[in-house]
């Protein structure tokens, strides 16, 4: 009996283990999260988690998520796919600048603002999806290089786009509102796009 209860006991401790050993590629804490306050609510302002997949949760002790700070996730080398909230209204300045193995980003229908350099160099960036219309402003070089992005769809409110923010995005094609400022834009800059 004890042989068997000894057994049982060891395979539980492994699977109890194995568990806890592979959630680290995943698990997402608040307080994975570096966070100051931020108009009416928090910024995230980095980030010294593990995990390769990255939800920022739309709440951080109590208070909402309101922007995605300057070089929050600069040059992380673990990340490769981040949800951003609703709640967030600005990406800041080279906020995912670099992040070498990011392939895929998803953004909140509330951001207004792409800062400088917001995603510039993160070359392996092959999925790019902006929910909602909120999105106003594309600062400078907030696309630069990022060379394996195909496709982005923008929202018809854009109406500034800063100097170089598509700059050396070889395969980018921008998806436009027709007659919409980045429409004129896309136009004007030779920037091959397609108008929906």
């Amino acid at each position: 009996m004890k042989k068997y209860f000894s057994l049982i006991l060891a395979l539980l401790l492994c699977l109890s283990f194995a568990a806890c050993s592979g959630a680290g590629k995943n698990a997402i804490n608040n307080s994975d999260f570096k966070v100051s306050d931020y108009e009416d609510g928090i910024s995230v302002d980095g980030y010294v988690g593990q995990a390769e997949d990255v939800v920022i949760p739309s709440k951080i002790n109590g208070k909402k998520v309101r922007a995605i700070g300057a070089n929050a996730f600069r040059k992380d080398r673990v990340l490769t796919s981040v949800r951003i909230p609703d709640t967030v209204k600005e990406i800041g300045d080279y906020a995912f600048y670099y992040c070498e193995k990011l392939t895929a980003v998803e953004i909140g229908s509330e951001v207004e603002t792409i800062g400088k350099y917001a995603f510039g160099n993160s070359y392996a960036i092959t999925s790019f999806t902006i929910n909602g219309k909120a999105l106003k402003r594309i600062s400078d070089y907030a696309f630069s290089h990022v060379e394996s992005l195909e496709y982005i769809k923008f929202p018809e409110n854009v109406e500034f786009v800063g100097a170089g923010a598509f700059e050396d995005a070889f395969q980018l094609t921008l998806g436009v509102k027709e007659g919409s400022y980045l429409h004129n834009y896309a136009k004007e800059n030779e920037i091959p796009f397609i108008a929906y």
